[in-house]
């Protein structure tokens, strides 16, 4: 597809094929195309192309690309347009700025503006929630940017600023929640183990099939430090599965900064024999 769109004067098409590529939920095509789209083209189209890539990268879980991508962005935008931004009512709260976009300049500023408000915020709240120290950082940079950049006051960025501390402090030792989409990943990773753990069970009788809840807990460091898994029913054969998954959920890497705090995961696996 990129291929055929070869002139300079199609970085407009390049950037809606991106667009169409999100919203059909094809997040791998997304990066690419928007990267086939020229620098050195205007900076309208530039700041829509960044704006994409820091969603892509955000909810892709990669947090230091997303805000590296409205950094950039915010430097485009010339100096004589560069809006007055606000945080909201918290610092876990996207502000509500209603204002008139008359031209396709005013959209594109105020999509990287509304983007980097709504992750600062977003960071913010996944932090509170998960004690995951990547979405500090980055808060910290997005708050940072807003300041620098947009105007909004100091003293508001220094007290969202000493609330995450806040958080920090009160996250040592306590039990938080883990990235489910990171575990689904990782889990996702390792299916062909968990499969043959089954598999071996079904080669010998094909009826077998149960469920195996396990709990993982990871320790302040970010490891596994204790996988548990219960078959049901309990088995022989299901037992076997068992032990069998929890050898290969010990090879997981989970590793996340955590700031001090532990996580406890239960997660269950389903084995029934494939549909034929």
């Amino acid at each position: 597809m990129l291929a055929a769109i070869g002139a300079p004067d199609d970085d407009r098409l390049r950037l809606a094929l991106a667009q169409a590529y999100e919203d059909a939920g094809q997040p791998a095509l997304v990066r690419p195309t928007l990267e086939s789209i020229s620098t050195a083209t205007n900076w309208v189209l530039r700041l829509h192309s960044l704006g994409l890539l820091a969603r892509h990268a955000w909810f892709t879980g990669d947090l230091t690309a997303a805000v590296e991508h409205l950094e950039v962005a915010a430097r485009i935008i010339p100096a004589d347009r560069v809006p007055v931004a606000t945080l909201g009512a918290s610092c876990a709260d996207v502000p509500l700025d209603a204002k008139s976009v008359d031209s396709d300049e005013g959209t594109a500023i105020s999509e990287i503006v509304a983007v980097t408000q709504a992750f600062a915020a977003d960071g913010f709240r996944v932090f509170r929630k998960l004690y995951d120290h990547r979405y500090a950082l980055a808060s910290r940079r997005l708050y940072a940017l807003l300041a620098d950049r947009y105007g909004v006051p100091r003293d508001r960025v220094t007290t969202c600023n000493a609330q995450l501390d806040d958080i920090a402090q009160s996250a040592y030792g306590k039990l938080g929640d883990f990235d489910k989409a990171l575990l689904r990943s990782e889990v996702k990773r390792n299916i062909s183990g968990l499969w043959t753990c089954y598999q071996r069970e079904i080669d010998e009788d094909a009826s077998v099939a149960g469920v195996v809840q396990t709990r993982m807990v990871v320790s302040t460091s970010g490891q596994l430090t204790s996988v548990e898994a219960f078959a049901n029913p309990a088995t022989p054969a299901m037992e076997r599965v068992a032990s069998c998954t929890k050898d290969v959920l010990k090879r997981l890497n989970l590793a996340r900064p955590m700031l001090g705090s532990r996580v406890a995961i239960s997660y269950p696996f389903t084995f029934r024999p494939a549909k034929r």
